[in-house]
């Protein structure tokens, strides 16, 4: 493994619900990436442990490959433990790598609501527009446009636009906000 990087999210499925929390974690794999078995993810702290067999495997442009999973949750009515993480990397070769990352979040922000966003983040963060078609697939995701609104808006300049959501990256700690989807029969604003 040469890298790894993780993210904290935070997700919202509507206005009035508390958010849900999950890990996003991807290994960057010094060899086939094809050849990832699985990775298992190992809280330091507290010795919890998710096994990810069901990998999302991918390589990039300038030939890094990578594998992980975007779904790691925590067991019901509990949160992601913050601290220290080891990630166990294993081909289908039976090879094994290990690594090491950690995981930092205000607590606060899984007690706050979609409308109380952006104003109760208080480190610096980035806002970005992810667009999705009516499968789901991720069409865009990069600077929203001030005239996206609504979906109809979005959809000028996507065509197969069907959602849309606003997406904060808080600078410096590893964490994903993913305010509600806007379908295209809301009207709903921003």
């Amino acid at each position: 493994m040469a890298s790894i990087q993780a993210v904290t999210i935070m997700e919202f499925k509507d206005e009035v619900s508390l958010p849900s929390v999950r890990l996003a974690l991807f290994a960057e794999a010094s060899s086939d990436v094809q050849r990832a078995k699985k990775l298992r993810v190992v809280s330091r702290e507290t010795g919890l442990s998710w096994n990810c067999t069901d990998l999302i495997k991918f390589s990039e442009g300038n030939k890094k490959n990578w594998t992980g999973s975007s779904s790691i949750v925590p067991a019901e009515n509990e949160m992601i433990p913050e601290g220290a993480y080891s990630v166990i990397y294993t081909d289908c070769a039976d090879a094994v790598w290990e690594g090491a990352f950690s995981v930092r979040y205000d607590r606060e922000l899984l007690t706050k609501k979609a409308r109380e966003f952006p104003e109760c983040i208080k480190v610096s963060k980035s806002e970005k527009a992810a667009v999705y078609d009516e499968n789901g697939v991720l069409k865009y995701f990069g600077e929203k446009k001030k005239t996206w609104t609504t979906i109809e808006k979005v959809r000028a300049d996507i065509k197969d636009a069907a959602s849309f959501r606003i997406c904060y990256y808080l600078s410096g700690e590893n964490i994903m906000i993913l305010m509600p989807e806007y379908g295209i029969s809301d009207k709903k604003s921003e």
